[in-house]
Parts: structure tokens; sequence; C-alpha cells
């Protein structure tokens, strides 16, 4: 506990919770959304997750790059946090189709890639060899609690939003009628929207770390 009374450790721990939140959100709803509101099968909607993964794989990359070459490490969660809420938002508010949640999957990812790489290295500089396990213990129990409760809350905020009357058996085996698709539709949406205000809530405490030069290059 007495990590947390670091300033640049507790907002770095609160930083991983909602970046982990949004991350299992997309992973586990992601295939749910395409599957009942696009009545794509379940190979496919697997499949469909793999640009949110090479959209992770390549922020990591450039970011430890980055990282590597300049030793600032502020702006970079800050602005994959805010690319993150950027993609999500038009997956709320813009009409759906699969093109657009492809890219906008993408760029979800992207922006969930610059996070965790370089909230590692923070952490771990900041408080040395000395206490390295416990500062990782510490990021690992928050990425895991953030996770868990951010699938949670998106799913309750999904199905608390489907009306009763939806024969969700018939949307299931792809019989619905086309209200009851859209009423699904529309709840997924709104569950982005809170993803999306997750995220920019993520990008601001990212904004909130002191910055620290972790290295001379």
């Amino acid at each position: 506990m007495d990590l947390l009374r670091e300033r640049t450790i507790a907002l770095s721990t609160l930083l991983t919770a909602m970046f982990a939140s949004c991350l299992f959100a997309i992973i586990f709803f992601l295939p749910i959304y395409l599957q009942l509101g696009h009545h794509v099968s379940a190979q496919a909607s697997g499949f469909l997750l793999l640009p949110v993964t090479a959209g992770m794989v390549t922020a990591a990359m450039l970011a430890s790059r980055l990282l590597g070459r300049t030793g600032e490490a502020h702006w970079i969660p800050v602005g994959g946090m805010s690319i993150t809420a950027v993609a999500l938002l038009p997956s709320a508010v813009l009409p759906s189709n699969l093109t657009l949640i492809i890219v906008l999957g993408f760029f979800t990812g992207l922006g969930l890639g610059a996070v965790m790489p370089v909230n590692q290295v923070v952490v771990q500089t900041v408080r040395g060899r000395s206490r390295l396990g416990a500062v990782m213990a510490l990021i690992g129990l928050a990425r895991a609690t953030g996770g868990a409760a951010g699938a949670a809350l998106f799913g309750a905020v999904v199905f608390a939003l489907i009306p009763p009357e939806v024969d969700r058996q018939a949307l299931a085996k792809a019989a619905a009628s086309g209200v009851e698709v859209a009423s699904i539709v529309d709840a997924f949406h709104r569950a982005f929207l809170f993803a999306a205000v997750v995220a920019a809530l993520a990008a601001f405490t990212a904004s909130r770390i002191p910055k620290i030069k972790l290295w001379q290059t």
C-alpha cells in the first residue's frame, strides 16, 4: 500500500485498471455484438478480432521504439487512450457496418497497444530494482481487476438496455425481427459510448502522471 502514496505509481495503477476495462470489454463483447447484431458466425466474429490485435501489436512496437529513442514516456499513453476514445465514439454514434467495425477496431487496438508497455517501464524505473516485484504485482492486480470490472459493467449496460420483450433465443438463431435486432445494436452502441468515456478518463489520468525523463539518449 505504501507504493500507492507515490503519485506516479497511484495514477499509473489507475490508468492500468481503466485500460484493462476497455480492452476486456472489447475482447469479450465485440464478437457477441457481431453475432447478435450482424448475424456473423462465431468463427467469423473471432476472426474479426484480428484488426484489434494487429493494432495493438503495431502500437506496442512503435511505442517501444519511440520510448527507446527519446526516454519520454508521458505523452505516449495519453495519445494511446485518446486514440481509443476517438475510435470508440464513432462505434457508438455512426450507423454500423462491418467495414467500419474493422477499421475502428484497428484504431481501438492501436490506442490500447501504446499503453501497457510504456506504463510498465515507467513504474519499474520509478521504483527501482528493490521494489520491482511489488510494483509489478500491483500493476498486474490492477489489470486483472480492471478487466473483470470493465467486462462486467459493459455487459450490465448492454443487457440493461435490451428491451425485455426481445426474443433472445430467436436473436441467437438469426430469426429475430428487424426491430429486435435494431434494439440489440442500439444497446451495444450505448455501451460503446460508455467505453469511450472510460477511455477518455484514462487519457486524462495519463496526462496527470508526472513527467519523468526515464533516461538520457
